[in-house]
């Protein structure tokens, strides 16, 4: 379960989707949001990370890494690695498992993507 600060963050990244604009042609579910300002929320809730790791780490939970860059953030907060940790794998190359209605491939490109 996230701390308060965090949740703090995702609120306020649900307030800007929520009472953003949505675009003239695509749809209800699509919005647009200043990419500044998402990704300003996105680095707090980044600088946040070690007392989360922390708090999780206590709690016995697994800890998730979206990407290797936080690896040295857990170091630093934990003095290593903890024994089990979650992580995502990118395994690049190209993907193509067929293509939508509108042509784009399902997969594309995970090598491409920061996430994969």
């Amino acid at each position: 379960m996230p701390g308060t600060e965090i949740e703090a963050f995702i609120e306020e990244l649900e307030d800007l989707i929520n009472n953003a604009k949505s675009p003239l042609s695509g749809g209800g579910s699509k919005k647009i949001i200043e990419a500044d300002t998402a990704y300003a929320i996105l680095d707090d809730i980044k600088r946040s990370l070690p007392e989360e790791f922390q708090k999780a780490y206590q709690l016995g939970g697994i800890i998730n890494l979206d990407d290797i860059t936080l690896i040295p953030e857990l170091v630093e907060a934990l003095g290593g690695v903890p024994e089990k940790v979650c992580c995502r794998y990118n395994p690049g190359g190209v993907f193509t498992l067929g293509e939508t209605r509108e042509g784009f491939q399902v997969m594309d490109n995970p090598g491409d993507a920061k996430y994969g």
